[in-house]
């Protein structure tokens, strides 16, 4: 049983691409044609017998800061890269009439 999850771990490595500056070149061609990320990478899937991944795609986008600034007006909708959750501002101060728990009616 352990021999046959170590290896769908091996295939799904293995499975795992990188864009190749032939792969690069053609992602460009298909983001110049207004493709989304993910419709490139099921054109390359159908068309080519190349597996990758929308993600790849959008890493390689996003990866180099010039890349970034040439390719990003090609992308269906401009939206910025995700960002942590944590660490920001407190939700509670935006509550109007905020009342202390103290200052409220014991039947509450």
């Amino acid at each position: 049983m352990h021999f046959v999850r170590r290896r769908k771990r091996y295939k799904a490595k293995q499975c795992h691409k990188k864009l190749t500056p032939e792969l690069e070149s053609k992602c460009i061609e298909l983001l110049k044609q207004y493709l989304s990320p993910e419709q490139i990478s099921g054109y390359l899937y159908r068309h080519h017998d190349i597996s990758i991944s929308h993600e790849t795609i959008y890493r390689f986008i996003n990866g180099n800061p010039a890349q970034k600034k040439e390719l990003k007006p090609y992308l269906r909708q401009g939206k910025r890269a995700r960002r942590k959750k944590y660490g920001s501002s407190a939700k509670s101060s935006l509550i109007p009439n905020r009342q202390c728990i103290e200052r409220r009616p014991k039947i509450v």
